[in-house]
């Protein structure tokens, strides 16, 4: 049992779930159904992205315990509403996420998530950039993420994830030589290549440093807050994921107690932006520049 998080904010959550599916369903279902595919194929990819990031948000709330009060609900909406439409258990997940929280420093090569991010030029930004693009590590970071825990030498297996593989290979196989089929795979093309290039900037603004006028290093890292716009909360962070730096110092907290404690921080109006700031763009400037 989370004793951090009530059981009114747990309905919340699931409540907010549901009200995602729904919502991407619902709009999913009349742009296929009543537009044509010069307008449905846009509308799809725009609100398949929209659903994938909240998708992450949840998942990662899911995998430190606070999605639910109690530990197997929280389980099981983290599997089964959450994880099955990225073919991850939060088994999974869990163990490469709290290997990024051992970690004091960021970009490390034993860091799983800031570790395969790191770049020192223009040239090896796009290089990554392209290979999110074409989905080649959209593919490595499934591998990593869906592989088997080894324990005393031995294999431990994961049936959460055979049976979320096994879910969507019936999925696939009921809506094949449909209409639904080629959004299917738009929509898991979209994950595999744009929600990967999204993951890649939410990361960078949440954990580099930047010192002005000065170059790209990554022995100096940070956890930064970013509280954007509309733009920011659909697409990069809402609240669920926004307050980092007190994310890191308080793990065990979920997003609502953070929220608090971030409001009641009057110095955040003038905190660095290496700790504090209201524009990922901004940031994402400054850090290319900073490149070679």
């Amino acid at each position: 049992m989370n004793n951090n998080i009530s059981t009114k904010d747990s309905l919340i959550n699931l409540f907010n779930i549901l009200l995602l599916h729904t919502s991407f369903l619902l709009l999913a279902f009349y742009s296929i159904n009543n537009l044509g595919y010069f307008a449905s194929v846009p509308l799809f990819i725009l609100i398949s992205i929209i659903h994938q990031k909240f998708l992450g948000e949840f998942i990662h709330e899911g995998c430190h315990y606070h999605l639910f009060k109690f530990k197997k609900i929280n389980e099981i909406l983290s599997n089964y509403f959450v994880g099955i439409f990225f073919f991850v258990s939060v088994q999974n997940y869990r163990k490469k996420h709290f290997e990024h929280h051992k970690h004091d420093e960021y970009f490390k090569d034993t860091d799983p998530e800031t570790g395969p991010i790191k770049v020192y030029s223009r040239k090896e930004f796009w290089k990554k950039v392209l290979l999110d693009l074409v989905g080649i590590n959209g593919l490595k970071f499934l591998l990593r993420y869906t592989n088997h825990e080894e324990e005393a030498g031995k294999f431990k297996t994961d049936y959460n994830f055979f049976l979320i593989l096994l879910l969507q290979i019936v999925f696939f196989v009921s809506i094949f030589q449909t209409k639904y089929f080629l959004f299917y795979l738009i929509y898991y093309f979209t994950l595999g290549t744009l929600y990967h290039l999204q993951l890649r900037l939410r990361v960078l603004g949440q954990h580099l440093h930047l010192e002005k006028n000065k170059p790209i290093q990554f022995d100096k890292t940070t956890s930064r807050t970013i509280k954007g716009g509309i733009l920011e909360k659909m697409f990069f962070t809402s609240d669920i994921t926004a307050f980092h730096d007190l994310h890191h110092l308080h793990p065990y907290y979920p997003y609502r107690k953070l929220r608090e404690i971030f409001n009641k921080k009057q110095m955040y109006s003038n905190e660095d932006e290496n700790v504090y700031t209201k524009s990922r763009f901004k940031f994402l400037n400054n850090f290319y520049k900073s490149l070679n």
